[in-house]
């Protein structure tokens, strides 16, 4: 069993508290699976940005290296290994990259 991080447990009470109580046990199982299933593959810079994913949409590079107070270079190399891990998937190019979750049946290029 993996230890949550105080950003997941503030991201899951503000979520959570928003929630009728069957919503919140679907996605109690949801989220605790996901996570468990990845955890040990990520870090935690990786982690909080998968949670950054969950309230937002998406994620920039630039917004990556400010949350976690890391160069862009790091961010890059650190978002790049979440999408080849297939969790992210990147949209657009260049400067305006932007990184979302990957969903089951997206198709890519």
């Amino acid at each position: 069993m993996m230890i949550l991080s105080a950003a997941f447990l503030l991201f899951a009470a503000l979520v959570f508290s928003e929630l009728m109580p069957a919503d919140i046990n679907k996605i109690r199982l949801i989220v605790f699976i996901e996570i468990d299933d990845i955890s040990e593959q990520l870090n935690e810079r990786q982690r909080n940005a998968l949670f950054h994913l969950q309230k937002n949409g998406q994620i920039a590079t630039r917004e990556y290296a400010e949350i976690n107070h890391i160069s862009p270079r790091t961010a890059y190399t650190e978002l790049k290994d979440l999408t080849d891990k297939g969790l992210l998937i990147a949209v657009g190019k260049g400067r305006g990259i932007r990184y979302v979750r990957k969903v089951d049946d997206q198709v890519t290029d």
